[in-house]
């Protein structure tokens, strides 16, 4: 059978090596850091350590907490005064679009009456020029003062 750890033969029945077997009966940092071997002052030194890395850990969180509160809170009126300007802008197009249509319409009456106008041309110039045919006179003649 092999070591499961180094991978030397070792006797049936037995998983690791002697070697490998010491060096697993060696305490780790860890537990070499809680044997009561420490004095007291030494204890209170570590854990005041750990006190002022957790306080820092700590300050470091509440200001991430704060900085993206603020930024929420950035976002949240940047949206607001975007959705005012787009609720004004809206009604500006609305009150805009109300102007053309009335113009349209004004335009229509103007093209309405431009139409009218020049049949009404149409019919005076045909009425002239049946004048014309009849008495053999243009208008300038008819106007023209007779004398001497």
């Amino acid at each position: 059978m092999n070591c499961l750890k180094c991978g030397r033969t070792v006797p049936e029945n037995t998983l690791l090596c002697a070697d490998c077997l010491r060096e697993r009966a060696k305490p780790t940092r860890r537990q070499a850091e809680l044997t009561p071997e420490k004095s007291k002052e030494q204890q209170i030194a570590a854990l005041r350590k750990r006190c002022r890395s957790l306080r820092r850990a700590l300050a470091l969180f509440v200001a991430a907490a704060l900085l993206a509160t603020a930024a929420l809170g950035g976002a949240y009126v940047y949206v607001r005064r975007q959705r005012h300007q787009i609720a004004s802008q809206t009604s500006r197009i609305n009150s805009l679009q109300t102007v053309i249509s009335e113009q349209e319409g004004q335009l229509a009456q103007a093209n309405a009456l431009n139409n009218t106008l020049r049949d009404k041309i149409d019919s005076d110039q045909k009425t002239l020029d049946a004048y014309e045919i009849l008495t053999g006179l243009t208008p300038d003649e008819v106007n023209a003062p007779v004398g001497p």
